[in-house]
């Protein structure tokens, strides 16, 4: 048999066996361990019944700083399932997950991708009933001056949060790994609570938008849901501070009051944002990578009405 033959078949015999080892594992009755790779995922996973383990990112450390250390790898090596954004988003996964198998691991799509999919399917199945004029207007406006939308924190969005938890769930349909009907159930009622969630904050946006600069650009997916936009940042969506230039013209909307707050996130050079608001602007704190969050139930609901409760403070 040709060499290439030969590899295309190794490549074929492990995954099959790493999926019959984690069905005969469930079959055995024995709970297989998920692991997400930022607390957000964690906290989907755990709100779908699939239990909460510490993601590989841990609080304090930032994605655009982090680097695999020896622990990291055997908690991903053991893994029975890793959730996380695919090589791009989290190019420091890269290495350790190609020696998993497809089906050992759930990459979601970038938030773009997902958008698209999601347009797509709308298009199938008729015109969205709960459609608003100003997100048309916030799409044709969110690329300006100073705050550059990116794609590195998906999960800032509800809408993006919904796709998962539905690619979650079908992916392990999928490798048949058993869902008892009440975690089935939790799922469902999950999804629902968060549409609803989402329908809310966004007629309450229409009614009155907030105006606001962000610190660390990293609010994107969020703002595009509710229509919404920062007028400014101190730093792009991965933490490169802005530009002399920049910074003058955010301090011109501060002096001119056209913004109501500074949201300040666990990132944030605390003196350059003492500089820039000085006493004048309000400093909201917002909480884009749930550190401070403790967990419970309904832990997305909980992250998505903190971020709506630091904007409000913008109104």
């Amino acid at each position: 048999m040709p060499f290439l033959q030969l590899k295309q078949l190794a490549i074929y015999c492990t995954a099959a066996l790493g999926a019959a080892l984690s069905t005969m594992a469930i079959a055995q009755g024995t709970t297989p361990m998920v692991l997400s790779s930022v607390k957000p995922l964690a906290m989907l996973q755990a709100d779908m019944g699939l239990g909460y383990q510490e993601p590989i990112i841990p609080d304090g450390v930032t994605p655009h700083d982090f680097s695999l250390r020896a622990s990291h790898m055997k908690r991903l090596e053991a893994a029975d399932l890793v959730i996380w954004l695919g090589p791009e988003v989290e190019p420091f996964l890269a290495k350790v997950m190609a020696r998993k198998t497809e089906h050992e691991q759930i990459i979601l799509p970038a938030y773009a991708e997902a958008m698209a999919l999601q347009e797509a399917a709308h298009e199938d199945h008729g015109h969205d009933e709960h459609h608003h004029a100003e997100h048309e207007e916030h799409e044709e406006h969110e690329e300006h001056e100073g705050h550059n939308h990116t794609d590195l924190h998906p999960w800032t969005s509800p809408k993006y949060m919904l796709q998962a938890i539905t690619k979650v769930h079908e992916a392990l349909q999928a490798r048949h790994w058993s869902l008892t009907s009440s975690q089935v159930t939790q799922i469902e009622t999950l999804s629902q609570k968060l549409d609803r969630q989402l329908h809310a904050f966004q007629d309450e946006w229409q009614a009155q938008p907030p105006a606001y600069l962000i610190y660390h650009d990293a609010l994107g997916p969020f703002e595009k849901d509710m229509g919404i936009a920062a007028m400014g940042s101190l730093a792009d969506g991965a933490g490169a501070q802005s530009g002399a230039k920049t910074l003058v013209a955010l301090r011109q909307l501060v002096s001119d009051k056209q913004v109501n707050c500074l949201l300040v996130d666990a990132e944030a050079n605390m003196a350059l944002v003492n500089k820039l608001a000085g006493s004048e602007l309000a400093k909201v704190d917002v909480d884009i990578l749930a550190w401070q969050q403790e967990l419970g139930s309904n832990n997305l609901l909980t992250y998505f009405d903190a971020l709506q409760t630091s904007l409000r403070q913008c109104q």
